[in-house]
């Protein structure tokens, strides 16, 4: 019987000492859509250029400035039946994801505008934030599973 509960401690304390070491994912430094954008704002078009290419549309305005977009790619979603191994009658649909600079005559970044994605990166470190909150909870877990097999030691 001794053996058994020294087995069975055993195997708490690895499954804590698990559980605990890989708790937490990192939470990216937080880069926000207005600094980003602050980082084009003033500057010339050619810095809007030389990060993202030629623009795919360019409307020209009457007072000579002009609009210019960027398609930076598309997001996609679907519906449907799913089963195990696929999906049936399912519909797919998707929108671009683009870039919209607002330059003057002189060739100046006046406004930058996004549809269907944002230029910083809040979401991925509000989603890192939750994940973490859910782990802080299972690495809580795990240390009270450890403390308890220690007691039973």
């Amino acid at each position: 019987m001794q053996i058994m509960k020294y087995i069975a401690a055993r195997c708490l304390i690895f499954a804590s000492l698990f559980v605990c070491f890989n708790g937490c994912m990192p939470v990216p430094q937080l880069i926000s859509t207005e600094s980003v954008k602050a980082r084009y704002i003033g500057q010339h078009e050619s810095t809007l250029i030389s990060e993202h290419g030629l623009p795919d549309q360019t409307a020209a305005q009457p007072d000579g400035s002009k609009i210019c977009t960027w398609i930076v790619g598309t997001t996609a979603t679907s519906s449907g039946v799913h089963y195990g191994y696929g999906v049936y009658g399912g519909a797919t649909s998707g929108s671009q994801q683009k870039l919209t600079a607002y330059i003057d005559p002189d060739g100046t970044v006046k406004d930058l505008k996004t549809n269907g994605y944002s230029l910083g990166n809040e979401d991925a470190v509000n989603r890192a934030k939750q994940t973490n909150a859910y782990l802080g909870f299972i690495y809580g877990v795990g240390i009270f599973s450890f403390i308890i097999s220690l007691a039973i030691i």
